[in-house]
């Protein structure tokens, strides 16, 4: 008979719980261990029966480059951004630029006296 260890070790691999692999490779090593993960998968089998096996198993996130489609319109909208921002500046700098501005007052210099 295994010990309480692997039980536990083969339990948490059943339920889909984290399993440091290593430890795993190692208990199945024994033939015992073997044995007793046989028994605990027949175990599940009886009290779940197939019912578990309709469900997907969870799917790992695969980081996905963009396609070259994804990229043309990504560089489109950025032209149509700069486009836009250019057109923009251009008209606020344009405004009001005939004449310009009108003094609020006016600084007359006078010469002092006494001063050469």
């Amino acid at each position: 008979m295994a010990d309480p260890a692997a039980h536990e070790l083969l339990s948490a691999l059943l339920d889909r719980e984290p399993v440091d692999p290593d430890l795993l490779a190692d208990l199945l090593d024994d033939p015992a261990a073997r044995a007793l993960l046989v028994d605990f998968v027949r175990l599940r089998f009886v009290l779940h029966g197939d019912t578990e096996s309709a469900e997907p198993a969870p799917r790992l996130a695969v980081p996905r480059s963009p396609s070259a489609g994804a990229w043309v319109l990504r560089i489109a909208a950025a032209l149509v951004l700069l486009a836009l921002g250019a057109a923009a500046g251009r008209r606020f700098a344009l405004a009001d630029v005939d004449a310009p501005p009108e003094p609020t007052r006016v600084v007359q210099l006078a010469p002092a006296r006494g001063v050469r």
